[in-house]
């Protein structure tokens, strides 16, 4: 392997480790440790499956719960692996667990229809007496 082929390989796999800090997507600007210690594993597992381009070491895809069999070639994506892996652990989950999840899921579901149905757009001022309740807002 030249080094031609070894700076090609370099850009199209990122391998990250517990102090790399992610630059894109919803928790940018924050390292891999940082979204582990918030009990987000689950979203590093998802960027695993879905982009092409990030891996983890070792020690980190054994901490967000992929082991050997659910490795994956990088570069590369499997979504549907990612799926699988996700019912396989909820079915590891205790009771008590699963109920958890789907409450959180299902105030998250209706959240997002809340904002949803909310497309209008107010001015501040309108917004501030809307949230104190001031006054009613279609």
């Amino acid at each position: 392997m030249n080094s031609n082929e070894n700076t090609i390989n370099a850009v199209l796999l990122r391998t990250l480790s517990r102090k790399s800090v992610l630059w894109f997507g919803k928790f940018e600007g924050l390292s891999v440790q940082q979204i582990i210690d918030m009990k987000r594993g689950q979203y590093l597992r998802w960027l695993y499956y879905n982009c092409q381009g990030v891996s983890f070491l070792n020690d980190v895809l054994e901490e967000i719960r992929i082991n050997e069999y659910w490795r994956i070639k990088k570069p590369g994506i499997r979504p549907k692996k990612h799926d699988q892996l996700c019912q396989e652990n909820r079915k590891k989950m205790s009771f008590k667990s699963k109920s958890h999840v789907d409450r959180v899921m299902r105030i998250r579901k209706h959240v997002k229809k809340i904002k949803t149905e909310k497309k209008e757009v107010t001015s501040r001022g309108v917004s501030q007496a809307c949230n104190l309740q001031r006054i009613k807002h279609k």
